[in-house]
């Protein structure tokens, strides 16, 4: 099922998109994978993004060496991961 939405909140995006296309001013600055989005630091840049809170998290911990599987949609989610991890 394809359908086309609009939002100006990444963690919207990144809970209900499996690809998206990222505008600024109008023009496509980015497309791809939601997940590849988190390490887009240009078109995260060029579109005014504020990364989510979990986000900004993953990107400390893989940068940090711990072997984070996939972008967290939840909190939920990044307890469960962050569970193995620490254990």
């Amino acid at each position: 099922l394809t359908m086309v939405w609009s939002t100006t909140r990444a963690r919207y995006a990144a809970a209900l998109a499996d690809q998206v296309i990222v505008l600024a001013d109008g023009r496509q600055v980015w497309r791809g994978e939601t997940e590849k989005l988190l390490w887009a630091d240009q078109a995260i840049e060029e579109a005014g993004f504020k990364l989510p809170p979990l986000w900004k998290l993953h990107r400390k911990l893989c940068r940090m060496g711990y072997p984070v599987t996939k972008v967290w949609k939840g909190v939920d989610e990044a307890a469960q991961e962050l569970k193995q991890l620490l254990c």
